[in-house]
């Protein structure tokens, strides 16, 4: 008796399904591009219990008569290919039925299917059989109800991450497909309440608008290029408005959604210089180019390709960005007001952090300077017996910062700052919603948060970084009370320091370096750059050729 068989259609369905269905957003992802190569205009997506318990996808496209219908469902049935040689220079999303037959044999299911010349159809489709076909009253276009799913695989059910990861998938999902194709109109619910809704007017400022609000679409540029058969076109933001995560980095390729690292970093390089450590801008990166030269069968959900030109391509969308900020004027920080030729000395914001703790009896690491002078807006000049030192005011107010809020969050868990007036959000009501689902975790960080604001933080954080405490903790998995400590000091540290060409007093720089003194690690800021280097008399020497090298 032989020991290989052929599976049956449903078995082979089943683990297909595995491939292209591991979560109902990709469900939800398959079902939408099968809308949009339908040419549909409006597209609604509802989803109950992040989409476990049902997925509904309607549109207005050109819909299916019976035969479609019927076919729609099985594997390999397809209305978009016939040859071979059309598989290299495809310019569609994917099929009607590509994954369809997949997702009916984990589900139960409703089609529902009208074209311009033929009657609306209803199909019920149960673990990939045929149930029935009635004719039923509609609109042209096609509505695919996805209910219970994954209901004849349990197994499935322990490998779906948390009800809100969950949500953040899917409503990740609906911007990327939103932004991918602006003349399209798609609205979202979520348990029977709207979550978005796009206009479909093709104006890509306005779709940013709509889905993230005028604070982002005010803080855009726009700026189009174009090398050999790929035209660009860049949807660039403010280096001020940046995130901890690069999620708002969106790369599309011929109105695909891609994942593409080495245009993501050629856009990091871009922007270098003009954002902090660990920080991403906000990007929608358009780009159109020849079919033939753009392989999107390399990864079941697509969400990866190969390009023929990748090397000259990121070049490219690189030196396009650079030039585009250097050419940007931005406003530049205004430096201490000069007074009877002397600068008129103002507390620094280190003066007063650090008045309450430093104590000067401590062993410093640094030795004893006497100061000269700045040069280039940025390095003190210190002397001494063994030679001349120069330091970076900046990271060395870096490092300043950093340990005086390493020191303050020792006493996160115990000490709570209760307020009288809540800060308020600056978010919308459904981000909100989403926020306040995370409550516990933010209380774990000593904060206390409600539909009003934030009515209490750590006492060690101050009014002005309240709100960037609250990003790192949305941005964060699970964070250790050491790390989040790292992750807010560091940040803070840098935001509030000296900039590059500030004048500061002779009186300034001398109580930095004093402070600088109290620091267990004074030699480099948080960022691993050093705060001073020497160079000894011998060194100078040796410059001078007066002894040998």
């Amino acid at each position: 008796m032989p020991s290989i068989k052929l599976m049956s259609p449903q078995l082979a369905n089943m683990i297909a399904a595995g491939e292209v269905v591991e979560h109902p957003q990709h469900v939800i992802k398959e079902l939408i591009e099968n809308a949009i190569d339908a040419k549909a205009k409006h597209i609604q997506i509802e989803v109950i219990d992040e989409g476990l318990t049902k997925i509904r996808i309607e549109d207005d496209g050109i819909g299916m008569d019976e035969e479609d219908l019927k076919m729609s469902i099985l594997r390999h049935a397809t209305s978009k290919i016939s040859e071979i040689k059309e598989l290299s220079s495809m310019n569609s999303l994917g099929f009607r039925g590509e994954a369809l037959a997949a997702i009916a044999s984990v589900s139960k299911m409703r089609i529902t299917s009208k074209t311009k010349h033929t009657e609306g159809l209803k199909m019920v489709v149960e673990s990939g059989v045929i149930q029935s076909i009635d004719p039923v009253a509609m609109n042209q276009g096609t509505s695919v109800e996805i209910e219970h799913l994954f209901y004849n695989t349990p197994a499935r059910f322990k490998f779906m991450k948390s009800s809100f990861q969950q949500q953040k998938h899917v409503r990740q999902l609906f911007l990327e497909m939103a932004l991918s194709h602006p003349s399209i109109a798609f609205t979202l619910f979520e348990n029977e309440k709207p979550y978005k809704s796009t206009s479909g007017s093709s104006d890509v400022i306005t779709l940013i608008e709509e889905l993230y609000g005028k604070q982002y679409a005010s803080m855009i540029q726009v700026h189009e290029t174009k090398i050999a058969h790929t035209n660009i076109t860049l949807y660039l933001g403010s280096p001020d408005l940046n995130f901890s995560t690069k999620t708002f980095i969106n790369i599309f390729i011929n109105q695909r959604f891609v994942k593409h690292y080495g245009l993501q970093e050629s856009i990091l390089s871009g922007y270098e210089g003009r954002l902090m450590l660990k920080r991403y801008p906000f990007v929608v990166c358009y780009i159109n180019i020849d079919p033939n030269r753009v392989d999107v069968n390399i990864h079941p959900q697509k969400l990866h390709v190969k390009l023929t030109n990748e090397s000259v391509l990121s070049y490219h969308l690189q030196e396009t960005i650079k030039s585009i900020f250097n050419q940007e004027a931005r406003p530049i920080v205004r430096p201490m007001q000069v007074k009877d030729d002397q600068y008129h000395v103002q507390a620094l914001d280190f003066e007063t952090l650090f008045e309450e703790h430093v104590s000067y009896e401590t062993q410093s690491k640094l030795p004893s300077m006497e100061y000269i002078g700045m040069i280039g807006g940025t390095y003190g000049i210190f002397q001494n017996k063994e030679g001349m030192y120069l330091v970076d005011a900046h990271a060395a107010q870096e490092r300043v910062r950093f340990e005086y809020y390493q020191n303050k969050f020792d006493t996160l868990n115990t000490i709570k700052m209760q307020r009288l007036i809540p800060f308020p959000w600056r978010l919308d009501d459904s981000s909100i919603s989403e926020l306040l689902q995370q409550k516990e975790k933010f209380e774990r960080y000593q904060f206390d948060i409600s539909k009003d604001g934030i009515h209490a933080h750590p006492q060690g954080i101050k009014e002005e970084d309240v709100y960037r405490a609250v990003e790192i903790i949305l941005s964060s998995h699970t964070l250790t009370m050491s790390e989040f400590r790292d992750a807010l000091a560091k940040d803070i540290s840098c935001k509030g320091s000296i900039k590059a060409n500030q004048k500061i007093s002779q009186h300034e720089f001398e109580y930095l370096i004093q402070t600088l003194k109290t620091c267990q690690e004074p030699y480099h800021c948080p960022h691993g750059r050093p705060t001073i280097i020497s160079i000894t008399y011998d060194d100078i020497e040796k410059m001078f050729k007066r002894i040998p090298s």
